[in-house]
């Protein structure tokens, strides 16, 4: 879990659309809202619910090249140790936190 200053400095406070200059495809609005979601979903850290296939398909286009080849493929990707228990592997957890 994340201390409370740091997901306080991730979310508050939020973006306005006076941050952002709209393009030919997002207003500024749209932008403002994403950067906010975005902030939101690592403050969280990486909430399984909150990777929809909307989210998901604007990350993919903020990031290009950089992205996992389907939803959920690198945040939720289970390694399997063992005894069989799932769990991720640190690298995994590097590029999930966008570092």
């Amino acid at each position: 879990m994340l201390p409370a200053a740091t997901i306080r400095a991730l979310t508050a406070p939020t973006f306005t659309a006076a941050e952002f200059a709209p393009t030919q495809w997002d207003s500024a609005e749209d932008r403002a809202k994403f950067a906010n979601a975005l902030m939101k979903f690592i403050a969280h850290e990486f909430p399984r619910q909150s990777f929809t296939k909307p989210f998901y398909r604007r990350l993919s286009n903020t990031f290009g090249p950089h992205r996992a080849p389907q939803p959920g493929w690198l945040l939720h990707r289970p390694l399997r140790t063992r005894r069989g228990q799932g769990r991720l592997p640190p690298a995994d957890l590097e590029l999930a936190a966008f570092r």
